[in-house]
């Protein structure tokens, strides 16, 4: 072992020098072997410190002596472990070996055991070769481990990077894992302190690559924790975690779910905005990864990371954009998120279309083009107006290099999804389009797919636009495309080879049919479409196609033949008589004919068409005899679900039924099928028309025969006859039509315009009944009554009601329209402005039961509007009349319908004293049915809208119907009880028909309704109540049943006239009853007290119960606290007083309560009255008060007052004599006499100069006169006043001397 002074030298020797990590000798006491060869120490083998590490080694295993950086520029004892470094690297001051025995030994400061870390980090960021050997990387990752949490936070931070660099490097990153750094490292992604988060997201970033880091991010939630910081990091921080999240996206669809399912998707749409492309690249990388999984597409769009890739694909470039557009394009293809897409954001993509040289992200641009415009139309209107149409043809007119193919497939795509819109059509004639299109056709070097697509176009738009069918035929198109459709042979010798070359794997008969299928059938309909309108059979005729059609009409494609169906058909319609002379043709017709038994319908459809229109040709007919194509016209016409085509085979029996060969044929198939056609073809005779209209309307009275009618076109057939010129058949089809309509229903039965303007015009006709019946069966299906109104009907059936010469059609008239407006919305009104209302008065009492309620209820609705009632004026006198002869029908209906018209009648103010005085309401309190409720209930409303009236009043008394209305009050429904109590409410406001409404029983049912929820009953109920209680009897009946307590919660009601009828009634009770205590205990008086300060509530009622509630002293004594709400009732009181803009009653009213508070109480409440000003108040209102009543009252509050001990004080004041000698001669007598006697208490006081030298001379005579007549009359008095005035305490000397 060292001596004490080889220590002390040794110790000097390593002594620390700056921030180099000093080494920390190993205690040597414990150690019994060499720390590196483990040879055991003897007496020979000492043990010996290595001044680089400080380890304990042997001397073999010390022998070199070298400089250690920064602990010995001399040459000192070294291990050979550190002697290879020092050899190695003489400048290198970091030793691994040390920092690793600092960091294992308790000697080391933190600031040590912090430079210790840091000194590894170093060396594992170099890679140093003192790591080079895996047991030491080992003991690294042990010494440090124990420093990663639980120490300081600068040592923390140095023991994470050192580890991160272990980590981070591939040389030590397995030994990492295998030392259980990855748990702490993931643990260390959600640390507060950012340097620890930033090494541990750089190591866990770095291990991203070994699925056992993955599986312990994942079981210790790292996704969760990485996604919930990813926002709140810097850009460092960001683009570390987003190393991670690529790193998961890119190890597989799991680790994509689970980011998805701890919603990063939309944690990453957050970051797009950022600045930092490496962020950036790095997020949409990730997405464009997710996106391809479909489920990830719907949150990437409602992150809105969608509408953010449309901007940065145009501003970035590279990668970026190349990801960008990969998402745009990959979420556009799902239809529903595609329509969601603003087109502004769809318009940052156009400036990429002109960029050729990148082929992936021209093929996401038109892709994403292409998947929006099939989404929705106005993508495409959008990108056309801006320009899109002739980039996208400059693409289609050149070649590319590899990808360009599926950029010529999107743009194609595009246009064939938006070529419907006139914007794309517009900017496809103006830039050439067309011939774009039909060069990409005829070139064999297409594709076959942008073939058939390129012709798909042009029949598509060579079908809706005139402009594309001129182009196409300018550009020479006829000839390409009859080139395109010549047959070819694909028999064995004379093969050609398909155009645009073989197909490897088919056969040349395969790729001949494919050839066909894509492009003879779309050549065909561009074909046909051109037929039309263009002079195209010379060029039919000169390049001899015209039999290349005609064979390709029987050609085993259905499409194909489908479209040289449709040639045949335009050449029909050609007004060309040489196109009509090629389809009679004995090698042309046939066939035609033959497709009129295809089973497909399109095709059976085009050749009824064209039969139809051949039919009047005799070479045709003969045809159709010769194949007995009748029936299949027939079978067509009954059995086709298709309408197109059962019109057009109608129409083409309708031209055959002209020939009498056919009728044999037609009688034997469906009888009703032919008598349909027969009704429809204009060549029918009008005689056998009639015939077969009045067998037909014979004939659907049974429903059965009606719907095979109905399913047949029977009700169109009838209609077509209406709408003829021949009057008797079309008044027999009108019957029939009625009879129809009323087995089927109306709703079933559909008339043309033509047919309602015919019908009405049959009601100025002889047989108009007819047409009336068919126009009330009709008028039951809505749509068709509007029709007939819209035409006129309305005015039409007045008319006839009116005019017409046969009564019956007259009467009739009037039933139909009340039919066919009470239908209707609004069509009460139209009977008015009609002037049909004396023709609904006249049903209401000369027609039927089921007549007269109709025109009841019309009237019902005609005077239930406010527009209703003014047109109702002049005629209210007829109305009330048929009313009271209605209301007196034994038909219940009837008379209820009555009721309800009066019901309206009466809510109008100009018309309710009408229905009093001409005998209406009388008779309906006479003759209601008690039993129905309906009735009554339309009673109790006419009287509510009437209980205004006091004639109103004294009929119900008269009637006998006050017990009854007095019943209603305890009914069930809340509006029949709200009626009755707005009756008796008013009822009771008359005083002398009272006593009426009490001997019915009125008080317990309006007591009842105090107790209701329902605010309008509760007012009603306390307004009956607060009349009722002014007879004594009732209020005694009120006190005997208990219910006096109802009264005090209404006054704490939300509503102001509850609370004031409440007080008013309780007023009245108390004056009849007494009971004041009993108000006081329960909170009636101090509530009346906050009412009476409340700003909002009119005070009569208030002021009355308060007075009367005054006379007991208990409520004085209330009055006089100086507590809440008394405290402000009383100061309301003088300040009202005491106000001269008052109302003069307001003022008696306070004063009268005022003048019991001070009359005879207890000093306490003078007391009270005198802190509040009552007596000055009092004092200065009488100097110019001339009213009577108010100076009695105030005359007695001053005396009760100012005699009071405390009062007497204020009154022996100078200011206060003054006052009382004033008012002395005053002109009210009371006002002078209470002067008189304050002036005698003063005098009494000694206060005699006083009152002289105010000028009370008079008042000292007229008190020695007063004392004079006393004492003449009682001697005792004497003796009384004189103990009285000596119990006075007399003024302070001096007071009473003169000022």
């Amino acid at each position: 072992a060292p001596t004490p002074s080889a220590t002390a030298a040794a110790a000097a020797a390593v002594a620390p020098q700056g921030d180099v990590e000093q080494p920390t000798w190993m205690d040597h006491a414990g150690i019994t072997a060499c720390t590196l060869c483990e040879a055991e120490f003897t007496t020979i083998r000492r043990k010996h410190h290595c001044r680089c590490c400080g380890c304990v080694v042997c001397g073999a295993c010390s022998a070199q002596s070298l400089p250690v950086p920064g602990v010995s520029k001399d040459r000192v004892r070294t291990c050979t472990e550190c002697s290879k470094h020092l050899v190695a690297d003489p400048s290198r001051t970091n030793c691994v070996l040390r920092s690793i025995h600092n960091l294992t030994t308790d000697a080391t400061t933190a600031v040590g055991q912090s430079v210790a870390c840091r000194a590894i980090a170093d060396e594992a960021a170099s890679e140093s070769m003192q790591l080079e050997e895996r047991p030491v990387v080992e003991r690294a990752l042990n010494a440090l481990l124990p420093f990663t949490r639980g120490v300081q936070v600068d040592i923390q931070r140095q023991a994470v990077y050192a580890l991160a660099n272990l980590a981070v490097s591939p040389k030590y990153r397995a030994a990492a894992m295998e030392a259980g750094a990855v748990p702490i490292l993931v643990d260390l992604l959600a640390a507060q302190d950012d340097s620890l988060r930033l090494q541990a997201c750089r190591a866990v970033a770095s291990l991203m690559g070994e699925e056992a880091a993955r599986a312990v991010l994942v079981d210790m939630r790292g996704v969760t924790t990485i996604v919930n910081q990813l926002p709140l990091e810097g850009e460092e921080g960001q683009a570390i975690m987003m190393t991670i999240v690529e790193a998961l996206a890119q190890a597989g669809p799991q680790y994509r779910l689970m980011l998805r399912e701890h919603h990063g998707i939309f944690t990453m749409a957050a970051l797009i905005s950022t600045k930092n492309t490496q962020i950036l690249e790095k997020v949409t990388n990730v997405l464009a990864l997710m996106v391809s999984e479909h489920q990830s597409r719907r949150p990437i769009y409602e992150s809105g990371a969608v509408v953010s890739c449309f901007a940065i694909a145009v501003k970035h470039g590279g990668k970026i954009r190349q990801n960008s557009l990969k998402i745009v394009s990959t979420v556009c293809s799902d239809s529903l998120v595609a329509q969601t897409i603003s087109e502004r954001d769809v318009c940052y993509l156009i400036p990429l279309i002109d960029e050729h040289s990148n082929v992936q992200s021209l093929h996401a641009v038109t892709s994403t083009f292409a998947s929006l415009s099939a989404a929705d139309e106005r993508f495409a209107r959008t990108l056309a107006v801006a320009g899109v149409i002739p980039k996208l043809l400059t693409i289609l007119g050149k070649s590319g290099p590899e990808g360009w193919s599926a950029v010529r497939t999107d743009a194609l795509n595009f246009l064939y999804n938006a070529c419907m819109i006139d914007v794309v059509r517009d900017a496809l004639v103006e830039h050439s389009g067309i011939g774009v299109l039909a060069n990409i056709a005829s070139s064999p070097q297409s594709h076959m797919s942008e073939t058939e697509v390129c012709l798909s176009l042009l029949s598509m738009l060579s079908t809706v636009s005139d402009r594309a069918r001129q182009a196409l035929f300018d550009i020479g198109g006829t000839s390409m495309l009859l080139e395109t459709i010549k047959p070819s042979d694909a028999g064995g010798g004379g093969k050609q080879p398909p155009r645009g070359g073989g197909i490897p794997g088919f056969s040349h008969e395969e790729q001949m049919m494919l050839e066909n299928s894509t492009k003879v059938g779309p050549a065909l309909q561009v074909l046909a479409s051109m037929c039309e309108d263009q002079p195209v059979w010379d060029v039919l005729s000169d390049a001899r196609s015209e039999m290349a059609v005609v064979k390709h009409m029987t050609s085993s494609d259905p499409s194909i033949a489908l479209a040289a169906l449709r040639c045949m058909v335009a050449l029909g319609r050609s007004s060309d008589r040489r196109s009509r002379d090629f389809l009679l043709r004995t090698d042309v017709l046939p066939g035609l004919v033959g497709h009129l038994g295809n089973r497909e319908t399109l095709p059976a459809e085009m050749a009824a068409e064209i039969i139809a229109v051949l039919c009047t040709e005799r070479r045709c007919r003969d045809e159709l005899v010769k194949q007995d194509s009748v029936r299949r016209l027939l079978r067509m016409l009954s059995t086709s679900r298709n309408e197109d085509l059962r019109a057009k085979a109608s129409v083409a029996i309708g031209g055959i039924a002209t020939d009498e060969r056919f009728w044999g044929v037609i009688s034997e198939s469906n009888g009703i099928a032919m008598l349909v056609e027969i009704l429809f073809s204009p060549q029918s005779d009008p005689t056998v028309r009639l015939g077969v209209c009045s067998a037909i309307g014979n004939l659907v009275q049974d429903r059965n025969h009606a719907m095979s009618f109905q399913r047949a076109g029977g009700a169109h057939a009838l209609t077509s006859v209406v709408s003829g010129d021949d009057r008797d058949s079309g008044a027999a089809a009108a019957a029939a039509l009625a009879n129809l309509t009323m087995a089927v229903d109306a709703h079933n039965v559909q008339v043309d315009e033509t047919c309602v303007r015919r019908m009405v015009q049959m009601l100025a006709e002889t047989r108009a009944t007819d047409a009336m019946h068919a126009i009330s069966a009709l008028c039951d299906s809505p749509p068709t009554r509007e029709r007939f109104i819209a035409n006129g009907v309305e005015q039409a059936l007045v008319h006839a009601s009116k005019s017409h010469p046969d009564p019956q059609a007259r009467q009739r008239a009037g039933k139909v329209l009340v039919k066919v407006l009470e239908k209707g919305e609004g069509g009460h009104q139209r009977i008015v402005a009609l002037g049909g209302v004396s023709m609904l008065l006249g049903m209401s009492t000369t027609g039927g039961a089921e007549d007269r309620e109709s025109a009841l209820e019309q009237l019902e609705q005609i005077s239930s509007t406010s527009q209703g009632l003014d047109s109702l004026q002049g005629q209210e006198r007829d109305l009330l009349h048929v009313l009271v002869q209605v209301m007196q029908s034994n038909q219940p209906q009837v008379r209820l319908r009555g009721f309800k018209v009066l019901v309206n009648l009466t809510r109008d103010e100009r018309l309710a004293p009408f229905a009093v005085g001409a005998g209406a309401v009388a008779t309906a309190l006479q003759h209601h049915d008690r039993r129905q409720s309906a009735e009554l209930e339309a009673v109790i409303m006419c009287l509510a809208n009437l209980s205004w009236l006091d004639e109103l009043h004294e009929l119900i008394v008269q009637c006998g119907f006050t017990a009854q209305l007095v019943s209603l009050l305890s009914s069930p429904r809340t509006e029949v009880q709200a009626a009755a109590a707005a009756v008796v409410a008013d009822l009771s406001s008359r005083r002398e028909l009272c006593p009426h409404l009490a001997e019915a029983g009125a008080l317990a049912p309006v007591v009842a309704l105090l107790g209701r929820g329902n605010g309008q009953l509760v007012e009603r109920g306390t307004k009956a109540l607060s009349s009722l209680v002014a007879i004594p009897s009732v209020a005694k009946e009120l006190q005997s049943s208990g219910r006096l307590e109802a009264l005090v919660p209404l006054m704490s009601s939300g509503s102001a006239t509850i609370q004031l009828n409440a007080a008013l009634a309780l007023g009245t009770v108390v004056s009849h009853v007494g009971e004041r205590g009993r108000f006081l205990r329960n909170g009636a008086v101090e509530r009346l007290a906050v009412m009476l300060t409340a700003g909002t509530l009119r005070h009569d009622g208030i002021l009355y119960a308060l007075g009367e509630l005054s006379e007991d002293a208990a409520v004085c004594g209330a009055l006089a606290s100086p507590h809440s709400p008394w405290r402000e009732a009383r100061g309301w009181l003088v300040a009202r007083v005491q106000a001269g803009n008052s109302d003069l009653d307001l003022r008696r009213r306070c004063a009268f309560i005022m003048r019991r508070m001070a009359h005879g109480r207890p000093v306490e409440v003078k007391h009270s009255m005198l802190r509040d000003g009552a007596m000055s108040a009092a004092m200065g209102l009488l100097q110019h008060e001339e009213d009577t009543t108010l100076c009695a009252d105030l005359s007695f509050i001053l005396y009760d007052l100012g005699s009071s001990p405390q009062g007497l004080e204020q009154v022996c004041t100078q200011g206060v004599v003054s006052t009382l000698v004033r008012l002395a001669g005053h002109s009210h007598e009371p006002t002078r006499a209470c002067a008189v006697r304050l002036c005698g208490l003063v005098l009494a006081r000694g206060g005699a100069e006083w009152v002289i030298a105010s000028g009370g001379a008079d008042i000292v005579r007229t008190i020695g006169m007063m004392a004079a007549t006393l004492h003449a009359q009682d001697p005792a008095s004497v003796t009384r006043s004189h103990q009285a005035a000596l119990a006075l305490s007399p003024l302070p000397p001096g007071a009473g001397a003169p000022p």
